[in-house]
């Protein structure tokens, strides 16, 4: 049996069998972020094999470095595993989460929008502003040795 065919064992991979990925059960403000990194998942047709695979292959590479204690718990595979699955996300882990994707670039974009006269957004009235962001290869150099990040 495929591990296609396994029934779901764990919140990600019921998550990613999901056909819209759940993206409607995040919550507060933070769920924004959630169902952003939900929304990647249902677009690029993310699996939990493709996931395990880059989750293991980091928490492998952490290994192999001797990485502090504080890395290798950050590195954890359940821990990262358990941090794709959460109902609200800090912009710390969706940036995580997408370099673990193997994304090296972000461009955060907002579009806003003023409300006409009938109360509801008006079109006419929207601008747009992005903030680029690379990434990087996912090699810690975002950490200091103590797991906490770089100011």
């Amino acid at each position: 049996m495929s591990s296609l065919d396994q029934k779901p064992r764990n919140e990600l991979q019921i998550i990613l069998a999901d056909e819209h990925k759940q993206q409607e059960q995040t919550q507060g403000v933070n769920g924004v972020l959630a169902r952003m990194l939900r929304l990647i998942f249902f677009d690029l047709d993310i699996n939990y094999p493709f996931l395990e695979k880059r989750v293991n292959r980091l928490v492998m590479t952490a290994k192999a470095d001797g990485s502090t204690q504080s890395l290798k718990y950050l590195y954890n595979k359940s821990n990262l595993i358990r941090g794709f699955s959460r109902a609200e996300m800090t912009w710390r882990s969706l940036v995580r989460n997408i370099k673990i994707l193997g994304f090296a670039r972000v461009t955060l974009i907002l579009k806003l929008e003023r409300p006409g006269l009938n109360g509801e957004p008006d079109p006419s009235t929207a601008t747009f502003h992005s903030v680029p962001l690379n990434l990087g290869n996912y090699d810690y150099d975002e950490l200091e040795d103590d797991g906490k990040e770089k100011e």
